[in-house]
């Protein structure tokens, strides 16, 4: 049972290892990247601070990481237009060579191309593919996958019966943050943001160009038809148990842009939890490290 921690600068990993975790992810988002498509979410589904900003910063996280002995994936899960892939393509062989251990996915050309380059780099598939079946695993791992996050709209017991069919994966569950109302993998359905179709946009997009991001970025449309998510963490601490004899491995915290103090809080009390298997006591141990008792609404499995 490992706990997979994002990171946002050099530096956070050693905090965050003696704390408990065992592996992190990061999101790149270059200045190259920005004058070409916008400094919207388009790379890896988060903006901003939730990003390292160049190279450099990859790579001295990549070395700090690596004196820990703690594997770094990094996230390349948008879904990308082919304008876009070439950029995309070499920020991945550019982690390669840096030593970077894995990336996350959920692009089906990105998939292709880095099988045909014969990448060496872990291919985990991003919860935004939403795989929640077995024939849909079975097509990607035809493209090279050899692991996945399951959606957060699955059971313990559904993800399971995947595993137990395909025991040679590698699973993660998400079981911190982020608990989502909506489906995952239909984001773009609801977020007012995506990626350029066509250059040169201003105000309004050149006939035949279809518009499909906002440039302004407002509050994402899931928070304006549910109001902002509930102010304490969402975690699946309960459930750790039932997890792993589903044969999830991995439990992912999210957070990815989110200030130190959280993401410490979240490895701290999960690795609290760890080695309990009460619910009154793991309840317990969750009002003591957050001052209010947990609750349906912020419960993954309950």
């Amino acid at each position: 049972m490992r706990l997979a921690v994002p990171l946002s600068a050099p530096g956070e990993g050693r905090l965050l290892f003696a704390a408990g975790a065992a592996e992190f992810y990061c999101g790149l988002q270059t200045d190259e990247w920005q004058a070409g498509f916008g400094n919207h979410d388009s790379i890896s589904r988060r903006q901003g601070r939730a990003n390292l900003s160049t190279y450099d910063e990859l790579h001295k996280l990549l070395l700090e990481t690596a004196s820990l002995g703690a594997p770094l994936f990094l996230t390349l899960n948008g879904s990308y237009t082919q304008e876009q892939l070439p950029l995309v393509l070499e920020t991945a062989e550019i982690y390669q060579e840096m030593g970077g251990a894995g990336v996350m996915i959920t692009d089906i050309a990105l998939l292709i191309l880095l099988q045909k380059r014969h990448s060496k780099l872990k291919r985990a598939l991003s919860l935004l593919a939403a795989v929640s079946s077995c024939s849909a695993l079975e097509f990607y791992l035809d493209l090279g996958i050899e692991r996945v996050v399951f959606p957060r709209f699955m059971s313990p017991a559904q993800m399971g019966l995947i595993m137990k069919r395909y025991p040679h994966i590698e699973a993660e569950a998400i079981v911190w943050l982020d608990k989502c109302r909506f489906i995952d993998g239909y984001c773009r359905f609801l977020h007012p943001v995506g990626y350029r179709d066509c250059t040169g946009l201003k105000n309004e997009p050149p006939q035949g160009c279809l518009y499909v991001y906002d440039t302004q970025y407002g509050l994402p449309a899931c928070f304006e038809l549910l109001g902002e998510p509930p102010p304490l963490p969402a975690c699946a601490a309960c459930h750790l148990e039932a997890l792993e004899q589903a044969g999830v491995k991995i439990f992912k915290l999210g957070g990815r842009g989110r200030e130190m103090e959280i993401r410490l809080s979240g490895v701290r009390f999960l690795t609290a939890a760890k080695g309990k298997t009460n619910g009154t006591e793991i309840r317990e141990l969750y009002r003591q490290s957050f001052g209010a008792p947990c609750n349906a609404e912020i419960c993954y499995y309950g």
